[in-house]
């Protein structure tokens, strides 16, 4: 019997009926801009819809040309409970619903992932609050061929020296021409409410607020861009910067690693990074409010 993970956000971080939820979609993915190339990676933020739609759509279109060719997406989603390995969903669902239909899960990979004991269950009370992948599942349903099948994966906080050994299983999914990576993140958490007011000293000082901010979520932006996992790491140790999906954009660069080393390639010579939108939850201008950072990115193919 198929057992489908309701969709609890429906109603609060998105629309809860089916008609208001397609057309909210399909207007944002309206208004986002196609960009030129073959989409492999997209980076996108998870937030409820009044804050990040628009900027999760940039990344989403360009999924659309993809219709006849995806036939599984693999998912990397901030873990926002604490976990030190990667978890996948309980394993009594066959499919994520929303208002709008329901998205099938990739049964057969996700038994292979368990089959390796390096992957957990997240656990089910936990996992059905965790919003990282169900505000995707309405872009995913409307951007995916049907049969398309999807293989969420939760990235908790991972040791630097376990990286290697979690690449390697997911190498081979990056390698699957028909297989494309979404990756769900948040940028900065800036503000009292989070603990964190650090500033990147080396901006202009007149700009306001929101900019500084700005400057230091592009930081990190350009390591993702510039596929350097060191960067990324060296940026998190210097900053702190809060970037939820810290793990997810680790792993993902070090899947990428992986597939140049098997490859014979250097990993840049692989995709085309490009920022497709950024955009903030509030545009600050003092210390005391607070800000995430939402960014869309893409990785399109070079070859």
């Amino acid at each position: 019997m198929e057992v489908i993970r309701p969709s609890i956000h429906a109603g609060s971080w998105f629309p809860g009926t089916a008609a208001d939820l397609r057309a909210a979609v399909d207007t944002m993915l309206e208004n986002a801009p196609t960009v030129q190339g073959t989409v492999k990676t997209i980076v996108v933020p998870h937030a409820a819809f009044q804050y990040s739609g628009p900027t999760a759509a940039a990344a989403f279109k360009q999924m659309s040309s993809l219709q006849r060719t995806v036939k599984r997406v693999v998912l990397l989603a901030t873990w926002h409970a604490d976990a030190a390995s990667l978890l996948l969903p309980p394993e009594e669902f066959s499919a994520f619903g929303t208002p709008i239909g329901s998205v099938p899960l990739d049964r057969e990979a996700l038994s292979a992932l368990y089959s390796t004991g390096l992957y957990d269950t997240a656990p089910a009370e936990l996992e059905i609050q965790e919003h990282s992948i169900s505000v995707q599942i309405p872009f995913l349903k409307r951007v995916l061929p049907e049969g398309a099948l999807l293989l969420p994966i939760y990235v908790g906080t991972i040791a630097e020296e376990d990286l290697p050994m979690y690449a390697e299983t997911l190498a081979p999914f990056f390698m699957d021409p028909d297989t494309v990576f979404v990756i769900s993140t948040d940028w900065s958490h800036w503000g009292p409410r989070f603990g964190y007011l650090y500033l990147p000293s080396n901006v202009d000082q007149s700009l306001p607020l929101y900019k500084k901010i700005e400057a230091l979520d592009r930081e990190a932006i350009d390591c993702v861009l510039n596929l350097d996992a060191v960067c990324l790491e060296e940026h998190i140790q210097r900053t702190g910067n809060l970037i939820c999906g810290y793990s997810a954009l680790h792993l993902f660069l070090r899947v990428l690693e992986r597939v140049a080393s098997a490859s014979g390639a250097q990993h840049k010579d692989i995709l085309s990074p490009s920022l497709l939108k950024y955009a903030q939850s509030d545009a600050i201008k003092s210390d005391t409010e607070n800000s995430v950072g939402y960014a869309a990115l893409g990785f399109f193919r070079k070859s």
